[in-house]
């Protein structure tokens, strides 16, 4: 867009300069009139010369009539230059010219370059640089807008998830940094926290369309449930025609329909993979008399299988479905209280609330603190001390990691301070500690060559 701007900033003194050229009207016309002149003197001087070779009488008038013609051409074109109209030209100080003035060229902002990111060995307490600091703060927040995508109805989507969440935290779970390191590297960080966040949703994104179609998304949202597939929905039915329980035919991949189709898979003696397509089906449909282990034969209807109501099969056993308990021979539903979520046969307290008794009951969250699962811990730079948050009390030349601090390099922790080694000649230092140089050893608090007598 820069070069854009110049050229049309270059472009307008030119035509300024062409419109300086040209003479204002009154100019004009005094040059026409002293064209005119000359041209009318001339052959009027002609008038009075004697002819080489005079032709009488009728000679006299030819001339009279050409000078006549002469000066009524001179007239008609003063009359043409008076008669157009006078052409604009610039004026640097007046407000009716028409021709646009030269603008000095606009300095377009420059946006600022995003801070570059370097991933972290993995390992656990590493000190890390600010581009190490600076990854982990922004992979947190494309995880963090990841998961409000995330279709949770596919395996695949999830797997790769869990499998992005693990190597952050292998690389970000727990490290250390220098002191002022963490808060330059938010700094960085926070203004690009929108393109962050498309980053991390892009990476669930299948196509461009479906990134117009999808709305903005929040904590509370969920992503839409995938389209029914008929090959699945086949499979689902025939498993349960079969005895084996694949759930509600919806046509949806789900544990239930991988369940039932590994127990089919066992029964008839093929590789248990657990995966749906034509083969299977094909499987399936050639099946008259298989049931799953459980069941017993059609003909014994006494004997038939005792599976509940609210319960499914997978192998040689059955289970309650999701929100129910097994209560003897039953599927028993679950009480869920307030501020709950189910997951299988028991049910666990939302984020920031903890179980107690038969309810969930919310945190009572101290300032300078922030809430994971069921508790709450103290922020960078703070303590837990009783139900609150205590500031840290950093002493000079230490650097702060989570709830405590550390001496910087070639300082050592004594008491509330940290004070400055001593480090004798021919020695080097590593964290709080020195070590003699190569050829030399340690005599005390001194390094001695060790080809001394």
């Amino acid at each position: 867009m820069v070069s854009d701007v110049d050229d049309v900033v270059e472009g307008v003194p030119k035509q300024s300069q062409k419109t300086h050229s040209e003479l204002p009207p009154e100019q004009s016309a005094r040059k026409s009139t002293q064209q005119a002149q000359k041209t009318t003197t001339k052959p009027a001087s002609q008038t009075y010369q004697t002819p080489a070779q005079p032709s009488g009488g009728s000679s006299g008038v030819k001339w009279l009539i050409g000078i006549a013609v002469v000066i009524g051409l001179v007239w008609l074109a003063n009359q043409s230059d008076n008669n157009r109209p006078s052409r604009s030209t610039y004026s640097p100080g007046s407000s009716t010219s028409t021709t646009p003035a030269s603008q000095p060229s606009i300095a377009q902002p420059q946006v600022p370059s995003r801070p570059s990111e370097s991933k972290p060995s993995v390992g656990r307490n590493n000190v890390l640089s600010i581009a190490e600091i600076r990854y982990c703060l922004a992979e947190k927040i494309r995880l963090d807008a990841a998961e409000t995508v995330l279709n949770n109805y596919s395996d695949s989507d999830v797997d790769r998830f869990n499998a992005y969440v693990n190597d952050y935290n292998s690389r970000c779970g727990e490290f250390r940094y220098r002191q002022g390191a963490l808060e330059s590297a938010r700094r960085d960080v926070n203004p690009y926290s929108s393109q962050l966040q498309a980053e991390g949703r892009g990476r669930f994104v299948r196509s461009p369309s479906t990134t117009a179609r999808a709305p903005v998304t929040t904590p509370s949202s969920k992503p839409p449930r995938p389209t029914p597939d008929a090959t699945v929905l086949a499979i689902q039915r025939r498993l349960n025609e079969l005895g084996y329980n694949a759930g509600t035919p919806d046509g949806l991949f789900g544990s239930k329909t991988r369940a039932a189709i590994q127990a089919f898979q066992k029964a008839i003696g093929i590789s248990v993979d657990g995966i749906a397509n034509t083969e299977l089906l094909r499987r399936l449909n050639e099946s008259r008399e298989i049931y799953s282990e459980f069941s017993t034969k059609k003909s014994d209807q006494t004997e038939k299988s005792r599976i509940p109501a609210n319960a499914w099969v997978s192998g040689s056993t059955w289970y309650c479905n999701e929100g129910y308990r097994k209560v003897g021979d039953s599927c028993e539903k679950l009480k869920v209280p307030v501020n709950a979520w189910v997951s299988g046969s028991t049910w666990y307290c939302n984020e920031g609330y903890r179980r107690v008794g038969d309810t969930c009951e919310k945190l009572k969250v101290p300032a300078n603190a922030w809430v994971s699962g069921s508790t709450w811990y103290c922020n960078e730079g703070y303590r837990k001390v009783g139900d609150s948050c205590e500031k840290l009390k950093v002493p000079a030349n230490a650097w702060v990691s989570g709830s405590t601090w550390y001496c910087n390099e070639g300082y050592r922790r004594v008491g509330d301070a940290c004070e400055k080694l001593k480090v004798p000649a021919n020695a080097w230092v590593s964290g709080s500690t020195w070590y003699c140089n190569d050829g030399f050893k340690r005599v005390g608090e001194n390094c001695v060559s060790i080809f001394q007598q």
